[in-house]
């Protein structure tokens, strides 16, 4: 961090000489930044980074403040440097959040860092361009004061110039074009200043300028020629020179000679011989003009030839395309053609020139507009121009109702390149070297379907010659190869094209073959093959999805692409990505025939919110499926439909249907039999029956393993950590559940992480580790959002109730409860069990000791309807802990029956928790019998149970059981002769045992009963 205390020093420095008082605030919360950041114990790197980040922030305010030497700086410097403040302020909180991180944050997704960066750079920007306005006035006064000592210095040029020099008398100066505020060129413009400054006097600098249309190639040349240094070195003789106009050659020297002040005759060799003698700038904007057609090309090169051969002469010119004229030696090393910028000089543009509010800055909309123009200068330029009359979300309505013919500013009859994002993209469109080369034009439009663009080796029978196709496409810079060697176009020109030039379906049509071929690999998902198969599918989606909407909307007749888009849900379910917007049209195709309709019943199955709608859905796809007897379907319509049962009789009997017929079909269909026995375990394990769940299990992974199916093996061996919990294996629970977590994670399987991230939530709260259960349940919770799972998510919020009780916080619990509860309004008998039992229990520690009764009794008789051992048992649970809490507050009498009452209750869980060997829920029972003996008198037979319990608890590990029995045994020990001494470390036992798990709870009853010493 030495670096950042010299960047310190050099800006207080600077702030005593301009006496600005909030720079000094921005020091001292910079200063806090580098401080945090060396001790941060979490993402240590992220927060040097972001501490460099404020270091190079720093040494460019100092920057600014030296070039203004005005004492007294605008409002708007002022202002921004209050918001730069801000977002340091901002950065100052990410890297002070790192000092308390734990292991488990590394499995957080966080954008932390990234706002911190993104909010410093737009207050950066704001205060650069703030100064830049301070200068330019600055700067205008002090040419106005130059003005008169350089006419005096042209008067003595003029009256000692020989011939040649006379011509120089001849040039006339004109005021240049406004400086336009530059963003995302930095480099582009500091590669032109060291080309025009290291070229020798003797051979000044040729440079030329390419790029797309509207990609700021006159915005570059024009900071060039606004730039200090190059006002220092060429003075007036600095020309800017529009060629927009000049159709020839001929029509270039008169537009060269009208600049400066030539008329009559033999204007070529007069505007030769009058360049001539002193230090010359010159920029030659849109030369692409005169030199495009290919009659007029050779003789413009020849006199852009000539012009280069004058060794006073600076020149500059900028064009359309990717091709250089000929005939000029190029300065080396030449500049690649101008690309699109990132979102961040596109949202600094976009600032600049608006001027958005805070609300507008952090909207959800302006980073989706933006995204929407590709990085296209020009386009970010004449939008941000129309959001000073129109919102955001209206400027988003008007690109997708009328696309690039939005985006211009002015009246209908005077839009021009500069003015319409429309009319420049057309000039490249219809270009001549568009017009002749075979094919060009059909790739563009077959390019304006495909927004991922096409690969390298392409191959398509309506192109002849496709790299000559390309060829012209990258010389008029209507598209581009990136680094994966794929050839795209921006979105705006995709836009123009799809709008003005519609494509034939005779290119869309050959399309048809790659996408079914690639439907065939997207069973692969799951094995481990699955990176390769992620990598090609997810590349194509994108042009899958935009191709198939097109024919939905423009090729009514064609049906592949609604068996394209269900089949693709697939792979977006597999990756967490929600459904296509395609899945719901063509859910509502007419055309489809009955087998494609089976088949996007099946994937709306997948996506359906509730038990409910999917057994509706499943009905029809079996019906459906019956008429036209497809095997598979009606398989696989008979699994989905058990899958969706919350009954685990009713679901096995479709189960075993489902499986029946993949018998028959053969060994082609092994994974979805372990499909179906996987299920089979999940609901046997819902009935307690483990043993049976384990020998399903076990049978569903042979399948899978059969076929390479290591997802669904995953799966599998995750539902298993949960009868390994139940059976007192909590570490061999963890350890299994930590292994799938790896293997899924190296598979890219995205869609499984749910269900470990859920299983691991359970595990470690058993485990007592709180807070990691907490995590992991968050990082459910995100995945199952991600899927669109109503349900699911609600049961992951009921966890998180669970979670924060024995936290003891019961606000926070009671805030998860309730917004699980707007989350699924109608909910399944299971479902509604559950609801009803967590209900019970937070009602319990809130207090509400009738409603929590209530509550209990309720579920008891839904448990025995749904034949669910394991929740009668916990809710017995809950009824004698419910007696116990108010045997506490109660006189002796009542106190006693309470106890009694409670204790009854323990043994009946006892014995129901032998029928269905559940070791967690049996350390449950034996805690809450050893409590209730306590509470009821009797204390030696209190002592030998919870002895029993705290012992067998810690060999399988369920510490938050282990933790309240320890607690337990410090109130026996209050009550027995013990001394002062042994009573005080059974509670300092159970107190440090409870502060290391987090039980807040807990740890407030050792606090207050803990004695004195």
């Amino acid at each position: 961090m030495a670096t950042s205390f010299v960047a310190i020093q050099a800006l207080r420095a600077t702030t005593n000489l301009t006496g600005i008082p909030v720079v000094q605030t921005i020091l001292n919360t910079a200063s806090l930044v580098f401080e945090s950041a060396k001790v941060a114990r979490s993402n240590r790197f992220a927060c040097i980074r972001v501490a460099q980040l404020v270091n190079e922030t720093l040494e460019i305010v100092r920057s600014e403040l030296e070039d203004t030497t005005v004492i007294q700086l605008s409002p708007g410097v002022s202002g921004s440097l209050e918001r730069l403040n801000g977002a340091l302020e901002i950065v100052l909180g990410y890297v002070q959040s790192q000092a308390n991180a734990n292991f488990v944050r590394r499995l957080m997704p966080g954008t932390g860092e990234r706002d911190a960066r993104e909010a410093l750079s737009r207050a950066l920007a704001t205060f650069q361009t703030e100064c830049k306005i301070h200068l330019q006035i600055e700067l205008r006064r002090l040419l106005t004061r130059r003005t008169e000592q350089q006419e005096k210095v042209l008067e003595i040029l003029d009256q000692t110039a020989d011939g040649v020099t006379d011509a120089v008398s001849e040039l006339q100066t004109r005021t240049l074009p406004v400086h336009r505020l530059l963003f995302g060129r930095d480099l582009e413009q500091l590669a032109l200043l060291k080309l025009i400054t290291s070229a020798p006097t003797s051979s000044p600098a040729r440079i030329v300028v390419l790029g797309g249309g509207g990609m700021g190639k006159s915005t570059l040349a024009l900071s060039i020629l606004h730039h200090p240094s190059m006002v220092e070195r060429f003075g007036e003789y600095r020309y800017f020179i529009s060629c927009e106009s000049a159709a020839s050659s001929g029509g270039l020297v008169s537009e060269i000679a009208s600049h400066v002040g030539i008329f009559g005759d033999q204007l070529r060799k007069r505007v030769l011989a009058a360049l001539k003698g002193a230090q010359l700038l010159l920029v030659l904007d849109n030369f692409e003009t005169p030199w495009e057609a290919m009659n007029q090309r050779m003789e413009t090169e020849k006199f852009l030839g000539e012009l280069s051969t004058l060794q006073n002469l600076t020149l500059i010119v900028t064009m359309r395309g990717g091709e250089r004229p000929l005939g000029t030696s190029w300065t080396t090393p030449i500049l690649e053609p101008l690309s699109s910028l990132d979102l961040t000089a596109s949202r600094q543009i976009f600032s600049a020139v608006t001027d958005l509010t805070t609300e507008q800055e952090q909207s959800t909309e302006l980073p989706q507009f933006l995204n929407l123009l590709d990085g296209i200068p020009l386009a970010v330029t004449l939008a941000a121009n129309m959001a000073r009359e129109e919102s955001i979300p209206a400027l988003l309505r008007r690109w997708h109702d009328d696309g690039t013919t939005a985006i211009r500013t002015g009246s209908s009859g005077t839009v021009d390149r500069l003015s319409s994002l429309d009319v420049s993209i057309k000039l490249s469109v219809e270009s001549s070297r568009m017009a002749n080369t075979p094919g060009a034009f059909e790739l563009l439009q077959l390019l304006a379907l495909l927004p991922n663009g096409i690969p390298e080796k392409f191959s398509h029978p309506s192109f002849k010659s496709l790299p000559r196709a390309t060829s012209a496409l990258k010389m008029a810079l209507l598209a581009s190869s990136s680094e994966d060697g794929r050839l795209r176009s921006l979105s705006p020109i995709r836009n123009y094209v799809l709008l003005h030039h519609p494509p034939p379906y005779l290119l869309i049509a050959p399309l048809e073959r790659e996408y079914v071929e690639m439907t065939k690999i997207i069973g692969k998902l799951g094995t481990l093959q699955t990176k390769e198969v992620l990598t090609q599918l997810i590349t194509e989606w994108a042009n899958i999805e935009s191709v198939c909407g097109y024919c939905l909307d423009h090729v009514i007749e064609a049906t592949w692409p609604i068996s394209i888009v269900a089949k693709f849900d697939r792979m977006l379910h597999f990756t967490a990505m929600p459904p296509s917007a395609l899945l719901e049209r063509v859910s509502a195709s007419h055309t489809a025939a009955d087998r494609l309709k089976v088949l996007i019943l099946l994937r709306q199955v997948c996506r359906a919110p509730s038990r409910a709608a999917q057994s509706v859905l499943c009905r029809q796809a079996i019906e459906i499926a019956q008429v036209v007897e497809d095997e598979p379907l009606l398989a696989e319509a008979e699994f989905r439909l058990g899958n969706s049962q919350a009954d685990p009789v009713v679901a096995s009997v479709h189960l075993r249907s489902a499986l029946s017929r993949y018998d028959q079909l053969g060994a082609d269909y092994r994974m979805q039999q372990g499909l179906c026995w996987e299920v089979l375990g999940n609901k046997a394990f819902f009935k307690d029956a483990y043993a049976e769940s384990l020998e399903y299990a076990a049978r569903a992974i042979t399948c899978y393993d059969a076929t390479g199916h290591i997802t669904g093996a995953l799966t599998t061996q995750i539902h298993m950590t949960y009868i390994y919990l139940r059976q007192g294996l909590a570490r061999k629970a963890e350890a299994v559940a930590l292994e799938c977590l790896r293997l899924c994670l190296s598979i890219d399987s995205l869609g499984s992480l749910d269900t470990i991230y859920e299983g691991l939530a359970s595990i470690l709260l058993a485990r007592g580790k709180l807070s990691e259960a907490l995590q992991m349940n968050a990082l459910s919770q995100q995945y199952h959002q991600r899927f669109g799972s109503p349900p699911a998510l609600a049961f992951q919020k009921e966890i998180q109730s669970d979670i924060l009780i024995e936290m003891g916080d019961i606000l926070a619990s009671r805030a998860a409860f309730d917004e699980a509860a707007r989350l699924v309004p109608n909910r399944s008998p299971w479902e509604n069990l559950c609801h009803i039992a967590r209900a019970a229990t937070l009602a319990r520690v809130e207090g509400s000791y009738d409603e929590a009764d209530s509550f209990a009794h309720t579920a008891i008789e839904l448990s025995r309807k749904l034949n669910a051992s394991r929740m009668e048992i916990y809710l017995h649970l809950i009824l004698a802990e419910t007696s116990l809490d108010q045997a506490r507050d109660a006189e002796q009498t009542a106190a006693v029956a309470l106890a009694t009452e409670a204790l009854h209750r323990a043994i009946l869980s006892l014995v129901l928790c032998s029928r269905i060997n559940n070791m967690l829920h049996l350390i449950n029972c034996i805690s809450l019998l050893g409590r209730s003996l306590l509470a009821a008198g009797w204390d030696s037979e209190a002592h030998s149970v919870l002895t029993w319990g705290v012992e067998w608890s810690a060999r399988a590990d369920f510490m938050t059981d282990h933790a309240v029995m320890l607690v337990a045994l410090a109130r026996l020990t209050d009550k027995t002769q013990s001394s002062a001494e042994e009573k005080r470390m059974a509670w300092e036992t159970a107190l440090d045992k409870s502060r290391s798990l987090g039980m807040g709870r807990l740890v407030a009853d050792c606090e207050v009963n803990l004695p004195d010493q």
